[in-house]
């Protein structure tokens, strides 16, 4: 059964119920306009990201700097206490404020990993080599993504060997044997 994770449009349905696809034939394009815009916003959001983590570097060693010149000076009776105690308060600030900083861009580049997931699941390619046994949507259909209810879109089966359960009349059951060979027809492989 193949149906979307994401949900979208069906743009191009590239098979004909009866065809024959090989494993990693494409099948499906679903829209991918809204899923291209979340890319584009998560990367600005990295870049963000990034560019407040650097901010936020340069004033932590900025503080640093200060409150290592705050140490010397108080041990050399050259700075108050307080202003030692308020440029170290200061550091500190900052150690806590480039840590969340990293976080961010952490949270960021893992938004920007999903959206990218999500971009690539609006083309849909053959998992195996099979024939479309059923189509159940058309071009310009919306397909519901879900992990947890599929919305089937079409199936693909394996053919070459199939199961077939029949319902046999009683009286016709005695005739039936063990290797009996059967024709069976199926509305996906017309004619054959």
């Amino acid at each position: 059964y193949i149906s979307a994770d994401v949900s979208g449009k069906i743009k191009k349905l590239a098979v004909v119920e009866g065809q024959w696809v090989e494993k990693g034939t494409f099948l499906i394009g679903l829209a991918r306009d809204r899923y291209l815009a979340a890319v584009e916003s998560a990367v600005a959001n990295v870049s963000a990201a990034q560019a407040n983590a650097a901010l936020v570097h340069e004033n932590l060693k900025r503080t640093k700097s200060e409150f290592e010149r705050s140490k010397d000076l108080l041990a050399t009776g050259n700075e108050s206490k307080a202003a030692f105690e308020a440029k170290q308060a200061e550091h500190l600030v900052e150690v806590a404020r480039y840590k969340a900083a990293q976080d961010q861009v952490t949270q960021a580049a893992a938004a920007l990993k999903q959206a990218r997931d999500d971009l690539s699941k609006t083309t849909i390619y053959a998992p195996m080599a099979g024939t479309i046994s059923a189509l159940n949507k058309e071009s310009g259909e919306i397909a519901l993504g879900s992990q947890f209810q599929k919305d089937v879109i079409l199936v693909i089966g394996d053919l070459t060997q199939m199961e077939a359960q029949v319902n046999v009349d009683e009286n016709d059951v005695g005739s039936v044997a063990i290797g009996q060979k059967a024709e069976i027809l199926v509305d996906a492989l017309p004619n054959r």
